[in-house]
């Protein structure tokens, strides 16, 4: 409301817009309860530089109650984005996608000078997307299958980083792709939940420099969970407590 007032009075189009948004009941914690200090040092991204997920917050983006329920639902709705807020506002799909993008340019550099030390820098970017591929798929995940929607994030995001690549694909082909996967995979993603391989190299970057992008990394990643937990714009309980625990794991030390 506050972003549609900014111009001037509510036109006709920002009206239905927001009562759309008030139709689906969707839970936006105001900032001030759902923002953290922005990280020390370098940032990533200054249109959305750290979001974040306490838990009194996590709490009120959780709305669902069932998860086969609503992933049997969404394939006869259209999509609807969720939004969550961080330090400089609302998150949508486009804003995480783009900042996705700009992390990964800005922690590539950082990964390779740490793979150096092992000789592996050349892989540096493919770990950072894996992690960022077991999320959406892991958290996408509804009785045993990906939902439509985290396949269509997956295709969003991965667009973004590859847009020769994934140019031609349609939401519904990357739905088979990565349910084909997951049947010959599906070990790989419901495994015992470990911190990625990206944040355990970036937090022996910032033990050694002094810098604070392990934070900027996570907090971008739990927000990308929250996306692909979703349908039909809002995150069940169910998936709530896994994005909850999936946070302590992300959080703790090696």
């Amino acid at each position: 409301m506050n972003v549609a007032l900014a111009d001037g009075p509510l036109s006709a189009a920002e009206q239905a817009a927001l009562s759309r948004l008030e139709d689906t009941k969707l839970i936006v914690t105001p900032p001030e309860e759902n923002v953290a200090a922005s990280p020390g040092g370098k940032t990533t991204s200054e249109s959305c530089p750290s979001p974040v997920v306490p838990a009194r917050s996590i709490e009120a983006i959780g709305l669902g109650t069932d998860d086969s329920q609503h992933a049997i639902e969404e394939q006869n709705r259209p999509f609807m984005d969720p939004q969550f807020t961080c330090a400089t506002g609302v998150v949508t799909l486009d804003t995480l996608k783009n900042t996705v993008k700009e992390l990964i340019d800005t922690v590539e550099p950082l990964l390779k000078e740490e793979l150096k030390k092992t000789r592996q820098s050349s892989i540096a970017r493919d770990l950072f997307e894996a992690d960022v591929r077991s999320i959406i798929i892991r958290l996408g995940c509804f009785d045993n299958s990906v939902s439509e929607y985290a396949a269509h994030v997956y295709l969003e995001v991965f667009r973004s980083l590859h847009p020769r690549t994934y140019n031609i694909w349609t939401d519904r082909t990357m739905y088979e792709f990565l349910n084909e996967e997951m049947q010959k995979s599906r070990l790989d993603y419901v495994k015992e939940l470990k911190k990625p391989i990206t944040l355990q190299i970036m937090e022996r970057f910032d033990a050694a420099r002094g810098t604070n992008i392990t934070k900027s990394t996570r907090d971008i990643f739990m927000i990308l969970a929250f996306f692909a937990a979703a349908v039909d714009g809002k995150v069940s309980e169910q998936k709530v407590a896994e994005i909850s625990r999936m946070n302590a794991v992300f959080e703790a030390k090696v």
